[in-house]
C-alpha cells in the first residue's frame, strides 16, 4: 500500500483542527506502517502556514519527525511541466501534488479536498474512507 498525503492532513494535526484532527492523526499513524510520501513543496508550505502557532525551531522539529516515516517525492522539470499543462486543474499547487502522487505510484491520495482532485487518474480518498479501507484490507 502506497499512500500520498495532502498537506491538509498534516496541517489538521499540527494546527489541531478540531473537526479533522482525529481522522488525520489516524492517517499519519497508518503512514508510519506503510510506504507514504509528501510533495516537497508541502514541507515548505507547512513550515510557512504554521509560523503563527510555532517558533521556527518547533516547526523544524515537527517536520523532521514526520520525515522519519514519510518520504518526499522528487520533483523535476517533467512533473512541473505536466502540472502546468494540466488544464483540468486551476490550482498549480494541487496539480503539482497530483504529479507527485503519480510519480510515487500512489495507491491512495488522502485528502479532504476531494473535489479538487476528482477524476485525475489517482485514487483520491478522504481520511475517513481511507481508514475504513485500511481496516478492511488489514483485517
Amino acid at each position: 500500500m502506497r499512500i500520498f498525503i495532502d498537506a491538509n492532513i498534516v496541517l489538521d494535526v499540527l494546527l489541531k483542527r478540531i473537526d479533522f484532527i482525529e481522522e488525520s492523526a489516524k492517517v499519519l499513524v497508518i503512514c508510519k506502517a506503510k510506504k507514504s510520501a509528501l510533495a516537497p513543496h508541502t514541507i515548505s508550505n507547512i513550515f510557512f502556514i504554521t509560523r503563527k502557532e510555532y517558533a521556527a525551531k518547533e516547526r523544524k522539529e515537527m517536520l523532521l519527525n514526520i520525515l522519519e516515516y514519510v518520504d518526499i517525492v522528487p520533483v523535476g522539470k517533467h512533473q512541473i511541466v505536466q502540472a502546468l499543462k494540466n488544464d483540468n486543474m486551476d490550482d498549480f499547487e494541487d496539480a503539482l501534488q497530483l504529479e507527485c502522487a503519480k510519480e510515487f505510484n500512489a495507491d491512495y491520495f488522502v485528502t479532504r479536498d476531494l473535489s479538487g482532485f476528482a477524476n485525475m487518474g489517482v485514487a483520491v480518498i478522504s481520511p475517513e474512507a481511507f481508514i475504513k479501507e485500511f481496516e478492511k484490507q488489514e483485517g
